[in-house]
């Protein structure tokens, strides 16, 4: 018999050493693809591709490759084969010509005093396509003849060449270094931006941005600060400073974003590197929820040096940019320490409370997560380790938080400064809201709700699991604007009255289920499954007293809202309360939703009962869902009452600003509507009617359609017609085929401007863009971002003249400006270079007249980031004007020289037009960095394709997504797609999944995935592995039961396997309820499938956390227990300690390299078909 191990070990040694490489640049125009067969980059510039030359053709080049190799230029080894005894001929043998030929094209390969025996005749050997191409060897000794074999079977095999198994360690360092890589790149990007102004006495010296960000050691996020001086405008320097340089006062540098230590480095990399896809946003919020943009008064003396302002022409391709650096201040101490003593916390509270609401904010790292700012004393406010800190920034930083004790033995979350009183915090903790006095530390206990102490499971302030996580709201109280003085009796002392309105969640009719832990105990959970029974709530109004000469807290008091009967008297149908806030001082604003979640209506209600409570918009997206948005803004009453305040009554105008889906896209609208006296009778009559009952399954919850006897064919007129306030004006700002951003708008109502971000130019990336609310004739829509990039993030200071942005693109890592605006004269308008005299250009705030988008320019005046790398030149003019063409404040990069991650490709952007449907999807491909010609290459789908969530932007992949580069450097093709279904493509693409939840997608993604194998050529489709998180879980497993045929290995993590067992909020929006679509829950449940996963071994591994609150693991358990009985096999990987997203730095390692290691055991060094020569 033939030895395989033998002709492995002669393959492993015919092969070639490394060759050179060389670059070959291959541009291609950026244009959409308008065919089925056309594989475009999106990107404009060049891509490198390397590939090997033809004279250094590798040895596991397939024979197709033209051999050329010189043996004068390969190594000699000391070696010599053995001395084979003379086997006997086989005459009806067809190939010992063939391969005595083959033999003999080995002589280059080995030193010439090497004496190879001659090979008269031989049996028949299936050689490798490698060896065929090997130039002539001297002729071999005869060999013996063996007993005769039939050579038809193999004569048609081609060999592959196997490469060496890496060992978990390799592999592990592998993950160690790729996180390494990207975090000393793009792992320090600042978010949550405020501003304050800088002053000199009375005058306005510049602003101080404040902003949360990174340690150097990258393990925890705390405040920075940097100041923009009015004369820092562009500067020329050459030797400027870096965005992490050497701090003033003798405080510790900070070089750079890079790890000092290996280890400190291993640690660091991994503090937002989670490689897991959020559940449904992988869009993630700033981690700062209700920050502010009001600029301080208070009194600055500057620090930085004064410089010469010098504009930059931008005339230089390669030429630095010459913009000032922002130099970052730790605006506080850095004792890491002092703000993770557990002090006299119960430890398994504060572990309970905070770290869940982490987890439903999808925020992966840990230190300062969120801050609040109040601009008038510029203070701040912020948790810590379930521990509540303040500071004021009336000195010199860095400062020394003060924490504030408290009797509460539980974590303090969700703090809120007073707006009449900053020294007054409202915070939520044991299930009930307090309020502290920071300067007394005093505290009072607002509410008490004795939770699970009853019948009842109450919570006072702070909203339920389903609002949190599929509604992103997460805190549940707001501070009243103002306060009232009470009534002072003799000798007593003045007090003043506050108020906070507050959420009041009854979970007792939920269901409460139980989640493993790691120790061997269980955590009791409510959580509403679908079908079953939501948490109810309704306002309350919570008030105490403020003694204003000795700073004590008394009387505190809870009980209704004064002028809300219930949320039910403004819509009977209400499921959800989604979003809540104060319109004034008088006025409270409400979005209600149903259980189906296709109507929503905006409620306004007043306490002092002067108009009756009553609808302002009823948004109805039937037959789609509504996508609940965060964003509303009311413009000022203009109707003075007769205390000299602004309030409302019937009769008044209320103007406020609104996002709207109702044209199939997410776009902006200004309403005008006027309140109404009417309808309080009819309002108590529906309000009493015993079907608005809350029952599981039952009418209420929307199984049945709403109904209007009365008036057929209008549902929704019996409660609207006499509590909807009367529609004056629409205006639709924003139009077309494209989507605004739910949460990124800025109103400048002193310019009638409106400033947002959206996705007008392409879907890949966001731009910041401008639009007149007021001038009917500019309507036009103005971009003042450069094209190429995605702005990720973006804020504005209160007086919209100065925003911060961070940008990136898939071959750049995040940079960031700081923009101030320009007002231009009207004879000089900006040129292509932007470059003004000092007669018309004119920095600072604009007149009081309202502004025409045209006027609009900002001008760069400083990198507030700047990641730029010597491997790729960035030039860029210093001014930010906008313009449909091209913009005359460009950034102009060398992709030809840009190499930002060494080791690491780029990747590319790629446009797929459906066969049936003829809709364009979007993909990413990240590639090995040396791809040889002729070479397939395994494939790993990487895979989210649920709702919600958009994966393929123009944007950098780093820490977050650090998964996809590792694997590319490890030698596979990824591949990212985001199919029908998938977030910003208007509500008609989205709803592609809507019933057919698990039936739809995977289709998408096999259509896209085998028309780009097909294109490209270096994809096998032999080898192909799906991989993906939460919903990309799920899909994975659907992915192998519909498509074994293309799917060899999935790899699922966390998955959804039971929709009946997931939440009703998101569950119900695309299927319904069960009672109502049993079909589609049948349809899409992976339990159901499990007699067509495959029989074979090591096709399936699954993924998941034990202590997962989000996807629970009972879903693995249930699958596991079906696949057991249908006989098939799996393996499965437990986290015992980790919940829905890995956050401990040890469990995404190991997640990682046990990636790695299964793909490379089962994928890469898999069997393949084979293909005949």
């Amino acid at each position: 018999m033939v030895d395989k191990g033998i002709d492995k070990k002669l393959e492993k040694r015919f092969q070639s050493p490394t060759s050179p490489v060389t670059s070959y640049i291959l541009s291609d125009p950026m244009k959409p693809s308008d065919g089925v067969r056309e594989f475009s980059p999106i990107m404009t510039g060049s891509v490198e591709v390397p590939v090997k030359t033809d004279d250094s053709t590798p040895s596991s080049v397939l024979s197709s490759a033209s051999p050329a190799t010189s043996s004068s230029s390969l190594p000699s080894w000391g070696f010599s084969l053995p001395q084979f005894p003379q086997l006997p001929n086989f005459p009806s043998n067809p190939l010992p010509q063939v391969i005595t030929q083959n033999l003999q094209g080995i002589r280059g390969y080995f030193p010439s005093n090497l004496n190879l025996p001659n090979f008269t005749s031989a049996m028949t050997l299936p050689m490798s396509s490698v060896i065929s191409s090997f130039p002539s060897m001297p002729s071999m000794p005869s060999i013996p003849s063996i007993p005769s074999m039939v050579s038809s079977a193999i004569s048609g095999v081609s060999f592959q060449q196997a490469n060496p198994i890496k060992t978990w360690s390799q592999l592990k360092d592998s993950v160690r270094r790729a996180h390494r890589k990207l975090f000393e790149i793009s792992g320090r990007v600042p978010f949550a931006f405020n501003f304050a102004q800088l002053n000199e006495g009375d005058t306005v010296i510049g602003t101080r941005i404040y902003f949360l960000c990174s340690m150097l050691n990258g393990s925890e996020i705390t405040l920075y600060y940097c100041d923009i001086l009015e004369n820092q405008r562009n500067f020329t320097k050459s030797d400027s400073l870096s965005s992490q340089s050497s701090l003033d006062s003798g405080m510790e540098a900070i070089p750079s974003a890079v790890p000092e230590t290996k280890d400190d480095a291993h640690e660091s990399a991994f503090f937002t590197s989670n490689s897991n896809d959020s559940y449904h946003n992988e869009n993630s919020s700033n981690g700062n929820e209700n920050y502010n943009t009001n600029d301080g008064d208070d009194d600055y003396m500057p620090t930085n040096d004064d410089e010469d302002f010098v504009e930059n022409d931008g005339d230089s391709f390669r030429e630095k940019s010459n913009l000032q650096n922002f130099e970052w201040k730790p605006l506080i101490d850095l004792n890491v320490k002092y703000y993770t003593t557990e002090s006299n916390l119960d430890s398994s509270s504060n572990n309970y409370q905070e770290k869940l609401q982490l987890e439903r904010k999808r925020i992966m790292f840990s230190g300062i997560t969120s801050y609040e700012y109040e601009s008038s004393c510029k203070r701040f406010v912020f948790t810590s380790n379930g521990h509540l800190f303040h500071f004021d920034d009336d000195g010199t930083p860095p400062y020394h938080p003060i924490r504030l004790n408290s009797s509460s033995k539980s974590a303090k979350i969700n703090p809120a400064i007073c707006p009449a009183n900053p020294d007054l915090v409202a915070f939520f903790s044991d299930n009930d809201v307090w309020v502290t006095h920071i300067q007394t530390g005093q505290e009072l206990r607002l509410t008490n709700t004795k939770y699970n102490t009853n019948r009842r499971a109450l919570i006072a302030g702070y909203p339920c699991y389903v609002i949190q996580e599929e509604f992103r709201r997460y805190t549940g109280f707001w501070w009243r604007p103002g306060f009232s003085k009470t009534t002072k009796s003799a000798g007593e002392s003045s007090k003043l009255e506050f108020h906070i309105l507050y959420e009041e969640v009854d979970e007792s009719a939920v269901e409460l289920v139980h989640l493993p832990t790691a120790n061997g105990s269980v955590e009791d959970y409510r959580f509403p499954r679908a079908g079953g029974s939501n948490a109810s709530s309704d306002l309350k109004l919570a008030s105490f007293k403020y003694d204003e000469s000795t700073h004590q807290l008394s009387d505190a008091s809870c009980g209704p809202v004064p002028g809300l009967q219930s949320l039910y008297s403004i819509y009977p149908h209400y499921e959800y309360l989604v979003r809540c806030g104060w319109h004034s001082q008088d006025c409270v604003w409400v979005q209600l939703l149903n259980r189906q979640q296709k109507h929503l209506v905006l409620g306004l209600f007043s306490l002092s009962k002067s108009f009756p409570a009553q609808i302002l918009i009823h948004e109805d997206n039937s037959p789609y869902w509504v996508n609940v948005h965060d964003f509303i803004h009311f413009l000022p009453n203009n109707s003075p009452c007769e205390n000299n305040e602004n309030c409302l009554k019937p009769g008044s105008e209320v103007e406020f600003f609104w996002i709207s889906e109702r044209t199939g896209y997410r776009h902006i609208n200004l309403v005008k509507v006027q309140l109404v006296a009417n309808g309080e009778d009819v309002r108590n009559k529906i309000a009493k009617k015993d079907h608005l009952t809350r029952n599981p399954a039952g009418p209420n919850n929307m199984d049945v359609e709403e109904k209007n006897e009365t008036n057929p064919g209008h549902e929704n007129d019996l409660f609207s017609s006499d509590l909807r306030s009367l529609l004056l004006e629409r205006k639709q700002l924003t139009s077309g085929e494209w989507e605004v951003h739910n949460k990124e708008i800025w109103i400048d109502e002193k310019n009638e401007l409106v400033y947002f971000v959206g996705l007008k130019d392409t879907p890949l990336e966001r731009h910041l863009y401008c639009v007149s609310y007021r001038d009917i004739y500019c309507k036009k829509i103005r971009r003042l971002s450069e094209l190429g990039f995605s702005h990720t993030l973006l804020a504005f200071n209160s007086d919209c003249d100065l925003f911060v942005n961070i940008q990136s693109n898939i071959s750049i890592p995040p940079f960031g400006f700081v923009h101030r605006k320009v007002i231009l004269s009207p004879a000089s308008p900006p040129s292509s270079s932007f470059s003004q005299t000092s007669h018309n250009l004119q920095l600072g705030s604009s007149s009081n007249s309202a502004e025409s988008t045209e006027n609009v320019h900002f001008q760069k005046i400083g990198f507030i980031l700047n990641n730029t790398s010597e491997n790729w030149n960035l030039s860029m003019d210093s001014s930010c004007s906008s313009s449909d063409a091209p913009s005359s404040s460009t950034i102009m990069v060398d992709n030809e020289s840009a190499d930002v991650v060494p080791g690491m490709t780029k990747p590319e952007l790629f446009t797929y037009r459906l066969k049936n449907s003829g809709e364009t999807l979007y993909g990413l491909v990240f590639k090995p960095e040396f791809m040889e010609s002729d070479v397939k290459y395994p494939c790993v789908l990487d895979i989210y394709g649920g709702p919600e969530v958009q994966v393929v932007t123009n944007a950098f992949k780093s820490t977050r997504l650090v998964r996809r580069h590792l694997l590319a450097g490890e030698g596979y093709v990824v591949v990212a797609i985001d199919g029908r279904g998938s977030h910003n493509r208007g509500a008609k693409f989205e709803a592609h999944i809507q019933g057919r939840i698990g039936q739809v997608e995977i289709s998408d993604q096999v259509e896209v995935l085998e028309w780009l194998a097909e294109t490209t050529n270096y994809i096998d489709l032999t080898r192909v592995a799906i991989h993906g998180w939460s919903y990309g879980g799920y899909l994975s497993l659907m992915g192998l039961a519909q498509r074994p045929d293309i799917f060899r290995i999935a790899i699922a993590g966390a998955p959804v396997t039971n929709w009946s067992l997931y939440d009703t909020g998101y569950t119900e929006r695309y299927l319904d309820t069960p009672y109502a679509n049993q079909a589609a829950y049948a349809k899409g449940n992976v339990l159901n499938l499990a007699k067509n996963f495959p029989d074979e071994e090591n096709r399936l591994l699954l993924v998941h956390g034990l202590m997962d609150e989000n996807v629970h693991f009972i879903h693995t358990m249930q699958l596991i227990t079906h696949l057991i009985k249908a006989g098939k096999p799996y393996q499965i990987q437990i986290f015992p300690s980790e919940r829905h997203s890995l956050r401990k730095a040890p469990s995404c390692e190991h997640n990682e390299t046990q990636l790695l290691f299964y793909l490379e055991q089962h994928l890469k060094q898999c069997s393949t078909k084979f293909i005949n020569v």
